[in-house]
């Protein structure tokens, strides 16, 4: 093409181009509208999520800390200090621990897997009972004979 043509040329392309795309609204076609999704169109339900104790690891390996590890500060230590044990309760399979504060207050009734101030019951045994904080941080709280 010569100098001349090519924008001429360009311009009619164009042209052209305006034409067909307005061609469905000049001739009064129906322009095609939204609508609303159908019932059975709709997405899936997602499937309940795991139980937050499934998630310990994270908790337990902090992904912003340099060393993996929960900061010192934020690690709770001296539960057995904070909190005594009262009783045991097996019946079957099932095991329940009855943990009272020292400094007084309601008593709580933990099973296998429940937790108290960030520690995890790990194991109710006949005589005590295993905790674990989310550092990895071991504690034992027994039963005690009452003072006499």
């Amino acid at each position: 093409m010569s100098g001349e043509r090519a924008p001429r040329f360009l311009a009619v392309a164009t042209a052209a181009m305006a034409l067909l795309a307005l061609v469905p609204w000049v001739m009064g076609g129906a322009v095609p509208t939204l609508r609303p999704p159908a019932p059975s169109e709709t997405l899936p339900r997602l499937a309940a999520l795991p139980p937050y104790s499934d998630f310990a690891e994270i908790t337990a390996r902090p992904l912003f800390s340099p060393t993996r590890r929960p900061d010192a500060a934020s690690i709770p230590i001296g539960i057995e200090a904070r909190y005594r044990l009262l009783g045991i309760v097996i019946a079957g399979t099932a095991r329940h621990a009855l943990l009272a504060p020292v400094a007084g207050g309601a008593a709580l009734e933990l099973a296998e897997g429940g937790s108290v101030e960030g520690w995890t019951v790990q194991k109710i045994e006949r005589d005590r009972v295993l905790l674990v904080s989310p550092a990895g941080a071991k504690a034992s709280l027994s039963v005690q004979a009452p003072a006499r």
